[in-house]
């Protein structure tokens, strides 16, 4: 039998951010945390071996050209396994500089959605692999599933969680979104936001990279986004000359 579960405080460590964009955190992350969904994706973090997510920033690649990524590439944020965490569950969501400093509110706070779930997902792999590992699990579980797609099958991180937030997670993070901003934007403005950077599967092959593109042009259809439109909002929010963080009045 697993362990029975234990509630203890969930452990998001923002200090690192805050020195240099506290904007961010009070009005992006602190406020997201305030968010029904937003708050379900980070209580997987609560568990007895109580795993950490920390926030930083770093200048990160902004309209750059790279042999993998192609030209005009701007990475949003990153997300990596904690170094000091025993079982992997922790995680280290690294925001753009560039980014915080350069792009819409909106698409920041979707940038943090993003990469939330990329902790979350990675938290739920780690667990479950741990779980294997100890014999606490069976092929019923949910958790075992994931586990036996995503790890056994050896499918790479990136390509992965891009695949589960199209697939399973995309609409509950436009909600998130649309929460957060108080619906002032519209649905598809939200949409568009979200879907910013989900068909990069760098860590793909080509096979991986057509589906997820499958994947990802489903959406565009579903919702009548059109390629012109998500490049034009793209382009409105990465450099945007409105909706940008406040420098000042959030200490």
């Amino acid at each position: 039998m697993p362990p029975g579960p234990c509630t203890v405080t969930i452990t998001i460590k923002t200090d690192s951010l805050a020195k240099h964009f506290p904007c961010a955190v009070k009005l992006i992350i602190d406020k997201l945390g305030q968010t029904g969904a937003y708050s379900d994706l980070v209580a997987a973090f609560t568990t007895n071996m109580k795993p950490d997510l920390t926030w930083r920033d770093a200048p990160l690649p902004w309209n750059s050209t790279g042999p993998i990524a192609g030209p005009n590439n701007y990475e949003l944020g990153q997300t990596s396994q904690d170094p000091t965490s025993g079982l992997g569950q922790s995680s280290i969501i690294t925001l753009n500089s560039n980014m915080l400093n350069n792009s819409s509110t909106l698409l920041i706070a979707a940038a943090a959605i993003h990469e939330t779930l990329h902790a979350y997902i990675n938290f739920n792999i780690a667990t479950a692999d741990d779980n294997k590992r100890q014999g606490y699990v069976t092929t019923g579980t949910w958790l075992y599933a994931l586990d036996s797609w995503a790890t056994i099958s050896g499918l790479p991180s990136n390509y992965r969680d891009h695949y589960e937030m199209l697939d399973d997670y995309f609409d509950k993070a436009t909600a998130i979104l649309a929460q957060l901003d108080n619906n002032a934007h519209t649905p598809k403005e939200y949409q568009m936001a979200m879907l910013f950077g989900l068909d990069n599967a760098v860590d793909g092959n080509a096979g991986q990279k057509a589906l997820l593109q499958s994947e990802f042009n489903s959406l565009l259809t579903k919702y009548s986004i059109t390629p012109t439109q998500l490049n034009g909002f793209n382009l409105a929010n990465l450099n945007s000359t409105t909706n940008k963080l406040p420098t000042s009045g959030c200490n």
